[in-house]
């Protein structure tokens, strides 16, 4: 045996656990362009529950890995895919062990790679506002489309593939039985955050029908 606890998707680009990592991580690329420290994303995502932070993990998978997924799943809901990844790579920082990346590594020591905010030019927005909320609602909105779109066949199955594959705060539940504790919230917030930073944030249909994903 492996070891490991299998789910059953449908098929398309990202499959769920890609897809949903993936749309997390480039709303965290958002974030850093809006004037965000990725120390500050970080270090928010892990007081909030998650194992690491977004922009340490694209480090560990390396960036050449993090701009395909990142790209095939942006391109399939019509989105402009970050562009910082790929400026980074073209650079030569590759990853935490290629060069580095968002991060420079000497030894057991990390500091923030200033050529990060330079590549990305001026703040596009006043930084501020709760970011693990931020990051965490979207990654439940996504998951949410996956469901509404077929790619999961149920909620339950969700949530495992989140908790035991990606490191979504096990406390939680998983982003459905989060959604189903903290609809309310999570509708409003995503609905402030797509009047003011794009209509990627909104939230999906099943989120605003209030119907709950479990049965009490």
């Amino acid at each position: 045996a492996l070891g490991k606890t299998p789910i059953v998707v449908g098929d398309g680009p990202g499959f769920y656990t890609t897809r949903v990592l993936s749309t997390m991580i480039g709303e965290a690329f958002a974030m850093l362009a809006e004037g965000d420290s990725m120390e500050a994303i970080d270090r928010a995502m892990t007081d909030f529950g998650w194992p690491v932070g977004p922009l340490l993990l694209v480090d560990e998978v390396g960036l050449e890995v993090a701009a395909h997924a990142g790209e095939t799943v942006a391109k399939a809901r019509g989105l402009e895919a970050p562009t910082i990844v790929s400026a980074l790579v073209a650079e030569g920082f590759k990853g935490k062990h290629k060069g580095g990346g968002f991060y420079r590594y000497d030894g057991r020591r990390r500091t923030p790679n200033p050529r990060v905010r330079e590549l990305l030019g001026p703040p596009t927005h006043p930084a501020g506002g709760d970011m693990a909320e931020r990051l965490t609602f979207t990654f439940v909105n996504e998951a949410a489309r996956c469901l509404d779109e077929g790619v999961l066949r149920s909620a339950a199955e969700g949530d495992l593939g989140a908790v035991l594959g990606l490191g979504f705060p096990p406390f939680l539940g998983g982003p459905f039985r989060y959604a189903d504790a903290q609809r309310q919230q999570i509708v409003t917030s995503l609905e402030r955050l797509a009047a003011t930073r794009g209509d990627r944030l909104a939230p999906t249909e099943s989120l605003r029908s209030r119907r709950p994903y479990f049965s009490l």
